[in-house]
């Protein structure tokens, strides 16, 4: 048996929403023409016989600005931020706050037998316009720079490499100096055997013994012959032992990968000659 899942009807909103949408249109258009909003002729001179009501401009920024920041708000998208998601949450609660009390204002005095209303709720609803454009064009600016930092992460996601990829750490486990270990090995091992050889057997061979002893290889090794390098790293440590003064972006170039790359590589192989150069000297001890 198959379980589609199925997106919710949007019918039941459209019933729910236009007997809301008579009210609070009648309420502000009502409101304001108690408070100074009426009939104009925007283009007196040009076209004279165009008029509009400018009291329909209140419900349409304040309940329609309430909802296209309800949108940003509650959309699923990852591509906005935290900012801009809390900007349309405060925005489109305040918004809904307003009409609410300017619903409210309207009914009030109109019961009250109002024709005019007060002047501090005129100053109120005079600046309603400026403050919805105000914030509907700082959260649309909002949207579009979490979409163009979004579309900028995609596009860029690629070429941009981690600092320590799981390459580099096996290679960081692996690639202590071969040299440098044979050497400690060697010098542990020789200790060893010039103490055992002097403990079982006489002053004179004890020495001879010691003189014996096979020395560290670190020096031998650094003698052979460079094999052809098989990775990055081992590039990057040739290039690097040729230019000891080579900046982690040059590197990167030379290489040809990023700039955060090469650095990388710089920092880690730089630790490790400065690891190796430690080890051999804790051994001679």
């Amino acid at each position: 048996m198959s379980t589609s899942v199925r997106a919710p009807r949007r019918w039941p909103l459209a019933l729910l929403a236009l007997p809301a949408f008579v009210a609070v249109w009648a309420g502000w258009v009502e409101l304001g023409e108690m408070t100074g909003f009426g009939v104009v002729r925007p283009l007196p001179g040009i076209v004279d016989h165009l008029v509009i009501n400018t009291a329909v401009t209140l419900p349409i920024g304040v309940e329609a600005y309430a909802a296209y920041a309800m949108s940003a708000w509650l959309t699923t998208t990852r591509a906005v931020s935290a900012g801009t998601r809390r900007y349309a949450k405060w925005s489109a609660l305040g918004s809904l706050a307003l009409g609410a009390g300017g619903q409210v204002a309207y009914h009030l005095m109109r019961a009250a037998g109002y024709t005019v209303a007060p002047w501090w709720i005129t100053a109120v609803v005079a600046c309603i316009p400026v403050g919805m454009v105000g914030m509907a064009a700082g959260l649309m600016h909002m949207l579009r720079r979490d979409a163009a930092g979004a579309l900028a992460g995609t596009t860029t996601a690629p070429a941009a490499a981690p600092a320590t990829a799981p390459g580099d750490r096996l290679d960081n486990r692996l690639a202590t100096a071969p040299g440098d270990r044979s050497a400690t090995a060697s010098a542990t091992a020789s200790g060893d055997r010039s103490a055992t050889a002097s403990a079982t057997a006489p002053g004179d061979r004890s020495a001879t013994a010691s003189a014996t002893a096979p020395q560290p290889v670190g020096n031998r090794s650094r003698k052979r012959p460079r094999k052809r390098p098989a990775s990055t790293r081992e590039r990057a440590r040739l290039i690097i032992a040729e230019r000891p003064d080579i900046t982690g972006s040059q590197l990167g170039r030379e290489l040809g990968v990023s700039a955060s790359r090469g650095r990388a590589l710089l920092r880690d192989i730089r630790r490790e000659a400065t690891a190796a150069d430690v080890i051999p000297m804790r051994a001679a001890r």
